[in-house]
């Protein structure tokens, strides 16, 4: 089934990227809270207060891609990892769908700048097709192994601290 908006397969695949996304997300936020030696608890219930932590900051993924790769000692290059997984996270929140063919007509995701003097650049445009939608989602899969990889090295994400 081809994956066009709209389409069931179209859901299923963003929905699949989205996922990864978030899940590296978490990853990142845990790893550095970790390396902070930030308590990893998760919050009971709406309203209560509760630490700023890395698990609760307000920090973008670019934010927290970049402080990951900084925390990482020279012995650990190889995991380091890539901004693209922002880049695509933010195409994906502020992108527009568009297409200027009759539908069904591929579709693709533009990204604008934010406007300067009336004008803005047109920072990318990624056609919306199974292989590019599963391209990205190996990619986000890549990442988020080196980030695993990296965590058990240092021997995080001890299982019976989680979330006491």
């Amino acid at each position: 089934m081809k994956a066009t908006p709209g389409s069931e397969a179209y859901a299923m695949l963003v929905g699949a990227l989205l996922a990864n996304l978030q899940s590296h997300e978490l990853q990142l936020r845990m790893f550095l809270a970790e390396a902070d030696g930030d308590e990893l608890e998760f919050p009971k219930a709406a309203g209560e207060v509760v630490e700023e932590t890395y698990l609760t900051n307000w920090m973008h993924l670019r934010e927290l891609i970049e402080t990951y790769n900084e925390a990482l000692g020279a012995n650990e290059v190889q995991f380091k990892i890539s901004g693209k997984a922002a880049e695509i996270r933010g195409a994906l929140t502020h992108g527009r769908v568009l297409t200027d063919s009759p539908v069904p007509a591929p579709f693709s995701l533009y990204r604008f700048s934010k406007p300067r003097d009336g004008k803005v650049i047109v920072e990318s445009i990624t056609p919306i097709t199974d292989e590019e939608v599963e391209k990205d989602i190996i990619f986000i899969g890549q990442e988020f192994y080196k980030v695993a990889a990296c965590a058990d090295q240092r021997g995080y994400f001890d299982s019976t601290k989680v979330g006491k």
